[in-house]
């Protein structure tokens, strides 16, 4: 028997021949979710009548490849995606650890169009596309 945080569970083996032969014991399943008590987000849904606009969200992903042509530059890959239907993309180049053999890009896209980025048919083979995880800058230390 474990006590947790008032909890009290019990655990047995239901493989044992005792678990078997008796009908009675039954597995304790727990029912409900776990995260019942925190807190939802809400999305609004005014329409005409509302004064204040929200911004739209984007996501942003890392583009690369030690395929992808170290002379890439922004306005190809914008015109690429362009004639894939991804429009108000916004594109930087990023520095790449070998910028004489491949490109890497940061692509922000609207969230609308999320899953037509993320389709493997939308970019040339061996191209990889990933979440995009910004770095954290180091804050000055005055003492």
């Amino acid at each position: 028997m474990i006590e947790t945080a008032g909890i009290r569970k019990e655990t047995m083996n239901l493989n044992t021949p005792d678990a078997a032969s008796n009908p009675s014991t039954v597995p304790v399943v727990r029912k409900g979710s776990p995260y019942k008590n925190c807190q939802r987000v809400i999305y609004g849904t005014a329409q005409t009548d509302c004064t204040i606009k929200a911004v739209a969200r984007y996501a942003h992903l890392h583009v690369s490849s030690y395929r992808l042509d170290p002379s890439l530059t922004v306005e190809e890959l914008d015109n690429y995606l362009k004639s894939r239907n991804i429009l108000n993309a916004k594109l930087e180049k990023l520095q790449s650890k070998r910028p004489d053999e491949y490109s890497s890009f940061r692509v922000s896209v609207p969230m609308d169009v999320i899953e037509d980025v993320k389709n493997p048919a939308t970019w040339p083979k061996d191209a990889c596309i990933n979440r995009f995880f910004f770095r954290l800058l180091k804050k000055d230390i005055k003492i």
